[in-house]
């Protein structure tokens, strides 16, 4: 048997049972396609929510007010403050980084 003998083969073997039993087929066929459609869902919006976490780390963002009786030692008292925090870039450091 050659090759494309066995193909032809395969072939009307495979729509010959599918026509037998076109019920079970069909809930073969529903079955698989729902499930890739559910892991493709799932991938895109794992995706999609990385990429926004990822966005939200880079943009968090904290905004100090003072009270306008608070004079520059108070401010720069702050500063330090906040200077020694790890996590910290000031908006003046911001155009340096």
């Amino acid at each position: 048997m050659t090759f494309a003998q066995a193909l032809v083969y395969f072939f009307r073997e495979a729509f010959s049972s599918l026509v037998r039993s076109w019920k079970v087929s069909l809930v073969a066929i529903a079955t698989i396609a729902m499930s890739l459609f559910l892991g493709g869902v799932f991938l895109l919006v794992s995706s999609n929510l990385r990429q926004v976490v990822e966005r939200w780390q880079a943009e968090g963002k904290l905004v100090v007010y003072l009270e306008a009786e608070a004079g520059e030692a108070e401010s720069q008292k702050l500063l330090v403050s906040l200077h020694r925090l790890p996590l910290v870039l000031c908006a003046s450091e911001r155009s340096h980084a």
